[in-house]
């Protein structure tokens, strides 16, 4: 998105109470918990491995943490307490790339600045920015340049080294949100998923004056938002995964289409990878069960929502559906009751082939021991995002989004080294709010944050069975937060009169937190919420335009889009569709009966709005029944007579274009 959260110097700041949410966040020793867990904890105990159970130890800030996890080899140090300073800058790094034996490269969002990590003795240094760029993944390319996304430009920085110097070689432009970076070094070309514009991306460099005068070698429309990429070359096919659900895409790289389109058991993907033979996918994610009731009892089990890693055949991947395509492979949560693990983040391979996870929820990164089932789980800085292996696979460094930091963990003895990247400034209120949105210490035992079903304040379009609607046993299609400031009232039957409203509900009886959120941080998680823009329409993130959708301008934005979308635009009123999607927001402050209901009898629905509804990934109405816009305008839903093609087509055209 185009949006800058970078706030200005009046804006309010955190609280006391918001500056370490540890000081807020509940501490689940076994005294506060019920007397079943404690007695399975005990059972278990018994039963590690290591015969010494389950060990708790601290987290950031310095109070103690909660979460549970095997015992650590070694007394791990922990990441220092931020202590902020009036001059100081909150970068956000986002990703890190070794670029050379010697140093790696670290990419900030929100500074938009690049920062050189030497190897040899930790210092850092600046090398580009601060700037207005949002930068993202940082790729290496087989000449001596790297590539990082930019976000807010919506391009792709080249950077080459010269006279020793890190300096920027040419933009490349790739509309509508570039998410994910891959090379393939042996046909030279840079994959590029652009999320929002729903398109995959193809760049190569010039076979003489190299990226100076790189050229687009295609670009592929897709119909999920795509994130993360693998290149299988034994197949010759491009694997790419759903940036937020459970879709993928198999590409033919030669014949530049789709051969195969699927659905994995799993949302949140946070990074995919071949085993060396390429017989075998594996990819870290989040797995949602909309039969699971959000209650504790279902979560502690890791019922509701788990952390996993999942290996699957390759040969069923790209050539099976349904449920064949998981026969034969293998499946490892990474979470357990007492410690769920929530929000991998990324993941990092080893020369040697073991593993690194971060855990973006819980403050830690999962590092595998020799045996292929078992990790030891290190404590991190705030909201690690990113992590690579050092050349030859000494050290693993991980990037803490919320500490301006780097963790350098030394293999050998699990011990970390903390770096920061500079003095810190101190959070806003609504920066406070981002990061108890990645916070997992907000839910019970540490199997999710905010993001896990909101993935990054969109949606993954899985359903799921909580008490918003006053029932259970009525799972109902989590609800995208992106622009949601002006749609008041909340929840599917309209009963949550404000944001603040439905974030208390959320965090008490959906995320079963031992304590209610407390008043700052109710507000900071609104603040936060309230910043968020809405999506673009895929129609506009294709174009490379940003959305702007004030009441004077949409008119005029719809007729650039097709000659047919102004005439669904007239369609759209004349049919009736305003009395529930009244513009600007295209919703409604009031619940309506429009045909549909719950397995409780509810009938009334408040209307969501429909800016940006091109990009609800692949399911519409409270129960997802609705694959696409299209098959919303077949069913004739509200509508008093039956569409020509021509007029569905025009409508579609229209609502895509929001």
């Amino acid at each position: 998105m185009r949006s800058r959260s970078r706030p200005p110097s009046h804006r309010s700041s955190c609280t006391a109470d918001q500056k370490s949410t540890m000081k807020t966040l509940p501490n689940l020793d076994s005294n506060q918990r019920p007397a079943w867990i404690v007695a399975w904890v005990a059972a278990v105990a018994l039963l590690t491995p290591s015969g010494r159970g389950l060990s708790q130890d601290s987290t950031l800030g310095g109070t103690s943490g909660y979460y549970a996890s095997r015992p650590f080899r070694v007394p791990v140090p922990q990441h220092p307490a931020l202590d902020y300073v009036a001059d100081g800058l909150y970068r956000q790094p986002t990703a890190v790339a070794v670029v050379d034996p010697n140093s790696a490269v670290i990419a900030t969002k929100e500074s938009g600045e690049l920062y050189l990590l030497d190897l040899a003795d930790n210092s850092v240094r600046s090398i580009f920015g601060p700037s207005d760029a949002q930068f993202g993944t940082i790729e290496r390319l087989d000449d001596g340049a790297f590539a990082v996304a930019d976000g807010f430009h919506d391009t792709i920085w080249i950077f080459t080294q010269q006279a020793e110097q890190w300096a920027p070689l040419v933009q490349l432009s790739t509309p509508g949100l570039p998410k994910r970076l891959l090379w393939d070094g042996e046909h030279n070309r840079l994959w590029v998923s652009a999320q929002w514009a729903r398109r995959l991306h193809c760049l190569v460099p010039h076979p003489t004056a190299g990226w100076a005068q790189a050229r687009s070698a295609g670009i592929l429309d897709l119909d999920f938002c795509p994130g993360h990429l693998l290149w299988l070359s034994s197949f010759g096919v491009l694997i790419v995964a759903d940036a937020f659900g459970r879709n993928y895409a198999a590409v033919d790289a030669s014949a530049w289409r789709v051969v195969q389109r699927g659905q994995f058991y799993g949302h949140n993907l946070a990074g995919l990878a071949a085993t060396e033979d390429q017989e075998m996918i594996y990819f870290p994610h989040q797995l949602l069960n909309e039969f699971a009731r959000a209650a504790q009892t279902d979560i502690t089990w890791g019922g509701m929502i788990s952390n996993n890693l999942r290996w699957l055949r390759t040969e069923r991947v790209l050539h099976r559906t349904g449920e064949d395509v998981f026969r034969q492979g293998k499946f490892f949560p990474l979470g357990t009751p007492g410690n769920g693990a929530a929000d991998p983040s990324s993941m990092a391979i080893a020369p040697d082939g073991k593993l690194a996870i971060t855990l973006g929820g819980t403050n830690r990164v999962a590092l595998q021991r020799d045996n292929e089932f078992h990790f030891d789980q290190i404590p991190v800085g705030m909201h690690p995002v990113d992590c690579v292996f050092t050349p030859p696979g000494q050290d693993l460094l991980v990037v803490n989004q919320f500490s301006d930091s780097v963790s350098r963990i030394a293999l050998s003895d699990r011990t970390a080294t903390h770096i920061a990247l500079g003095p810190v400034r101190q959070p806003t209120e609504q920066e406070c709010g981002e990061q108890l949105f990645y916070d997992a210490r907000l839910a019970h035992d540490g199997w999710m944050s905010c993001h896990s079903c909101h993935s990054e304040g969109h949606t993954s379009g899985g359903l799921n069975d909580n008490f918003s609607d006053h029932s259970f046993s009525t799972p109902k299609r989590i609800l995208s937060l992106l622009g949601q400031r002006e749609t008041a009232p909340y929840a599917w039957d309209g009963s949550m009169p404000s944001l603040e409203a439905q974030i208390h509900q959320s965090v008490t009886s959906t995320m079963a937190g031992s304590a209610p959120p407390t008043e700052e941080q109710t507000r900071a998680l609104a603040a936060f919420l309230r910043s968020l823009p809405p999506p673009p329409s895929v129609t506009w993130a294709r174009n490379g335009l940003p959305p702007n959708r004030a009441a004077g301008h949409l008119t005029t934005r719809i007729a650039f889009t097709t000659k047919t979308a102004p005439r669904g635009a007239r369609l759209f009123d004349e049919l009736g569709c305003v009395d529930c999607h009244a513009p600007p927001a295209f919703t409604s402050h009031q619940r309506f009966d429009v045909g549909l209901v719950d397995e409780n009898g509810l009938a009334e629905f408040n209307p969501p709005s429909l800016i940006g509804v091109s990009q609800r990934q692949d399911a519409l109405f409270h129960d997802a029944s609705a694959g696409s816009i299209r098959a919303v305008l077949q069913s004739g839903h509200q509508l008093d007579r039956s569409l020509p093609p021509e007029d569905r087509q025009a409508l579609v055209e229209f609502l895509q274009a929001l």
